[in-house]
């Protein structure tokens, strides 16, 4: 059943924002022009408006097949409605959006399901009407009404004030970091080619070199280190062992099961993302998710997650020296990873060589129950949060 949703639902979770419930083909009748457009649930037959909408507002397209992976396969994984639309009265076109992406977290030591926000956007040409406010209220009501926890998600500064109208409280960073894989191949992209940057390939590869041992001592001698590819579709076992051995080391984080993990490294479309397992003495110590990406000339690695307990160096350096190899054969000049800074991922992954860069999100959450309190999740020692846990890689 489709409901247009002018308002708010009676629910745990109250929005900034109230209005009224309308039937979907009502006119007002106080004197006062209808306005435009109205929100309701996404339809199939929405789609080619909304992939309309994405490359208008985001300057790319948008693959049917991103748009099924990403939101419409995981509308299907718990309860509600997960991707919510406005659109013309006069035409039913898509002027805005609002899209959230099941998850279990994990607050406080408990299990919640709770949803990440992505995809916020409007046409332009009707922007400062209200879309995208009374989009998220529609939107959290109806998450709350069906259990769900919490929001999360890294909301851009484009959003203005509709960040706290619709009840987003920052957290912290999730910051970037960087690896110079190969200073060489970074010289060659942004230097014309002449003798002085033939020249200067030698010394910078060299350094390079000469870094990643340094910061990566060790990692490919330990003694009982074994690493392991990966298989998200065959090794559900496996998976579900490294979860419940590295998992209880945090109080706060998305909850890394093995479906989560299937659909997240191993579902995505044009995806060619690669995991490996590290063990010592035949118990699991960790994994990373690491892939390349290609901008024009430029081959970059992502190091998605790198999951180990909070002070484990070893199976840090023996994942990140395996991933490295196999970066630097692919192509990529330098690997970048996010995380906030203060957790133990940022430490492990400063001292493996990592160096911050300017450029960082900030990780917000809406409440949608009281059972959790914001002042215990504002200390990003007690998270693991990667660039995998969201949509920016």
């Amino acid at each position: 059943m489709i409901r247009e949703i002018a308002g708010v639902v009676k629910t745990p979770y109250t929005a900034h924002v109230t209005t009224t419930v309308e039937p979907a083909q009502s006119i007002a009748q106080s004197g006062t022009a209808e306005r435009a457009w109205y929100v309701r649930e996404y339809q199939t037959k929405d789609e080619e408006s909304l992939r309309a909408l994405y490359k208008s507002v985001f300057g790319r397209a948008r693959p049917s097949e991103q748009l099924q992976w990403k939101l419409l396969s995981r509308s299907t994984e718990g309860p509600g409605k997960m991707v919510w639309v406005a659109v013309e009265r006069a035409t039913e076109r898509v002027l805005g959006h609002y899209g959230g992406i099941p998850l279990h977290l994990k607050i406080d030591g408990h299990i919640y399901r709770a949803i990440h926000s992505v995809e916020a956007m409007a046409n332009p040409n009707f922007r400062r009407q209200g879309i995208l406010t009374e989009l998220g209220s529609a939107a959290h009501s109806e998450w709350a009404g069906n259990g769900y926890i919490a929001v999360i998600g890294l909301p851009n500064d484009k959003w203005g004030t509709r960040n706290a109208a619709l009840g987003y409280v920052p957290l912290f960073p999730l910051a970037w970091l960087k690896f110079p894989l190969r200073l060489d191949r970074l010289l060659h992209r942004h230097m014309k080619p002449n003798l002085l940057a033939a020249a200067a390939r030698g010394p910078a590869r060299a350094a390079s070199e000469v870094w990643r041992r340094f910061s990566l001592r060790d990692g490919n001698s330990m003694g009982g280190v074994r690493l392991t590819p990966l298989d998200v579709f065959s090794q559900p076992g496996e998976l579900q062992r490294l979860w419940s051995g590295i998992g209880d080391c945090y109080e706060n984080s998305v909850v890394r099961s093995p479906e989560w993990l299937r659909w997240r490294y191993g579902q995505e479309p044009y995806s060619a993302f690669k995991l490996l397992s590290c063990s010592i003495a035949g118990r699991p110590t960790g994994l990373v998710a690491y892939r390349t990406v290609l901008a024009g000339n430029r081959i970059t690695g992502y190091v998605a997650d790198l999951l180990v307990a909070p002070a484990d160096i070893i199976s840090a350096r023996a994942l990140l020296t395996a991933a490295f190899s196999d970066l630097e054969r692919a192509g990529a000049g330098s690997v970048m990873a996010a995380t906030p800074p203060g957790s133990h991922a940022f430490r492990l992954l400063t001292r493996c060589g990592f160096r911050p860069v300017r450029a960082s999100f900030t990780v917000e959450v809406v409440p949608l129950s009281d059972q959790i309190t914001l002042d215990s999740l504002k200390d990003p020692a007690t998270w693991h949060l990667s660039a995998g846990d969201f949509d920016i890689v």
